[in-house]
């Protein structure tokens, strides 16, 4: 709350008026959404487990990140909007399921596998395929 007018700051507006559009777009996921503020900077971070991918969060929240774009007026924005999807173990596995049949990768491959000829481990290319994809298995959404 910003004490001189009693109202609340840009930042936790934005926060609330994000936290409101999420619910009315994806009612099912509980999503984690916090303001915060320091010197010259002010942020929201919005954090969800499983469900919609970043690439759909961030569709609908990015106008209100101001940071390297055009300050709109008829919304609150902060300076910076941070997206980070959780995944389950659930959907680690299903998206694991995923990474070995696109990769080709032995069917015994585990999550924390190193793969020495692309330099990276199986964990990253799970997370990079859960960027833009999401799935849904006997009713539960990954």
């Amino acid at each position: 709350m910003n004490n001189s007018k009693n109202t609340m700051s840009r930042q936790a507006t934005a926060a609330a008026a994000i936290r409101a559009e999420l619910k009315a777009n994806f009612a099912s996921i509980k999503f984690s959404v916090r303001s915060e503020s320091a010197s010259m900077m002010t942020a929201v971070d919005i954090r969800w487990t499983d469900g919609a991918t970043e690439a759909e969060v961030k569709a609908i929240v990015d106008k209100y990140q101001s940071y390297k774009r055009e300050y709109r007026s008829d919304i609150p924005q902060a300076k910076f909007v941070s997206v980070q999807r959780e995944l389950s173990e659930g959907a680690k596995a299903e998206f694991l399921k995923l990474v070995i049949a696109e990769e080709n990768l032995p069917e015994d491959t585990k999550y924390n596998t190193f793969l020495s000829s692309r330099n990276t481990y199986v964990s990253q290319l799970v997370r990079t395929a859960s960027f833009n994809h999401s799935f849904q298995i006997d009713g539960v959404y990954f």
